[in-house]
This record gives structure tokens, C-alpha cells and sequence, in this order.
């Protein structure tokens, strides 16, 4: 019983450590740091069981079929995202390179959204212990965890809008200050 106690009140003082180290370095960036990690975790899964598999998913297929493989520029489409999204898988040749640069492309859009996040909190100053619950509560939305790893332009689009929020509140602190 008493070897129990023991290990309890271990562990108790090893969590205050931790909890101190985090506060050193501030609850904000830890959490930015282990929702990127995290989401670049997932990204990787999801594109080696794509790797392992052979299996895309029905959308990917329809833009590399359409956009990469075939060239087709639709006119109504979303012509930034196509741009974009053109511009690089612009000499992808075979489903395997494919592959490979979504899985970067879905990367970077997902750290950027993460990232415009934590620059959005931090300039409506939110606490540091606020900012950490809502960066590790990005990764509750289904949505945003879903679409994420994905070789399509949702992600990319999610990542303009909160640029766009981000400018939009950097203006409106300008022009209050003014």
C-alpha cells in the first residue's frame, strides 16, 4: 500500500514539472507545437495507407484525372485554388509522385491553418491556457481533421479565409488605434 502511495506522489510531482516546463515556455506554443506535430502525424498515416493501399479517395481521383492527368482547366472552377493547385502538381506524371506531393501540399495548408490560428489569438490576446484549449480544439472538428490530409482545395480554401480573418482583425486594431 504504501509503495502505492509512493508512486502516486512520484508521478504527482513529475506532472508539476511538466506543468512548470509548459508554463516556462508558454501553454500557447506548446499546444502550436503538438497540434502541428499532430496533424503532421496524421497526414502521414493517411498517405502511407495511401501508399500501402493504392486507394485514393474519389475526389483526389477526380482532380488528378481532370487537372493533372488530363490538363482540363474548367472555367467556372475556383481559379486561385486552381492556380494553386496546378502550379504544384504541375509536372506529376504518375499516381505516385502524386501521392507524394499531396501529401506535402495537404501539409503545409494544414500547419498554415494552424499557424493563422495561433496569430489570430494572439492578436485579439487571448491567455495563453485559452490559446492552447482552442488550438487543441482544432483537432476536435471533424471537418478540419478530415479534410486535412486530403489532396484537395477545401484545405487550402480554409487557410485563405482565416488569412483573410487575420487581416481583417489586424486592420480593424489599426484603424481603432488611429
Amino acid at each position: 500500500m504504501k509503495l502505492n502511495m509512493f508512486s502516486s506522489n512520484n508521478a504527482l510531482a513529475k506532472w508539476r514539472k511538466l506543468d512548470r516546463l509548459f508554463e516556462k515556455l508558454g501553454y500557447s506554443r506548446v499546444a502550436l507545437v503538438f497540434v502541428s506535430a499532430l496533424m503532421l502525424g496524421i497526414i502521414a498515416l493517411r498517405f502511407y495507407y495511401t501508399l500501402v493501399t493504392g486507394y485514393i479517395l474519389p475526389d483526389e481521383a477526380w482532380y488528378y484525372n481532370n487537372f493533372v492527368l488530363d490538363k482540363v482547366h474548367y472555367a467556372y472552377y475556383r481559379e486561385v485554388f486552381l492556380a494553386v493547385y496546378l502550379l504544384f502538381f504541375q509536372d506529376v506524371r504518375d499516381i505516385n509522385t502524386f501521392i507524394f506531393r499531396g501529401a506535402i501540399f495537404s501539409a503545409i495548408w494544414a500547419l498554415g491553418c494552424v499557424v493563422v490560428c495561433y496569430g489570430i489569438f494572439k492578436r485579439l490576446r487571448v491567455s495563453e491556457k485559452t490559446i492552447a484549449l482552442l488550438l487543441l480544439s482544432l483537432l476536435l472538428f471533424p471537418i478540419f481533421t478530415i479534410l486535412a490530409p486530403m489532396i484537395i482545395t477545401e484545405t487550402l480554401g480554409l487557410f485563405f479565409a482565416l488569412l483573410g480573418v487575420y487581416f481583417i482583425v489586424r486592420y480593424l486594431q489599426r484603424y481603432r488605434a488611429t
